[in-house]
C-alpha cells in the first residue's frame, strides 16, 4: 500500500535579529508517524529560501558574523586580500 502527498509548507522560525519570520536554506528531514515516538518515515528535503534579508552586520559584529553572512565574506575576502597576511589560509582556518 502506498500513498502519496503534496505538500506546500514553509518551516519560518522568528529571528529576533531582523524582527521577522524567516526560513533559511538547508537540509532537513520530515519525520511522519503516528506519534514523535512511534516514527515510521523520514523525507530528506532540502529548501532554498526566497527571502532577500537584509544585512544585520555592523561595527560591532564578531569576525564570524561577518564570515557566515553572504555578503559580509564577500566584503571581508576583499578586505583579507587586501592585507598583506603571509598564510592566508590559516586565517581563515582560524576564523571558521
Amino acid at each position: 500500500m502506498s500513498s502519496q502527498a503534496e505538500i506546500s509548507a514553509h518551516l519560518p522560525y522568528y529571528h529576533p535579529a531582523y524582527k521577522q519570520w524567516i526560513t533559511e536554506d538547508g537540509e532537513f528531514d520530515i519525520l511522519i508517524g503516528a506519534s514523535s515516538a512511534d516514527i515510521r518515515c523520514t523525507l530528506p528535503v532540502t529548501l532554498q529560501s526566497t527571502l532577500e534579508l537584509p544585512s544585520i552586520l555592523n561595527r560591532d559584529s564578531t569576525m564570524r558574523e561577518w564570515v557566515e553572512d553572504p555578503r559580509g565574506i564577500e566584503r571581508f575576502s576583499s578586505f583579507i586580500s587586501a592585507t598583506e597576511c603571509p598564510d592566508e589560509r590559516q586565517l581563515w582556518a582560524a576564523m571558521r
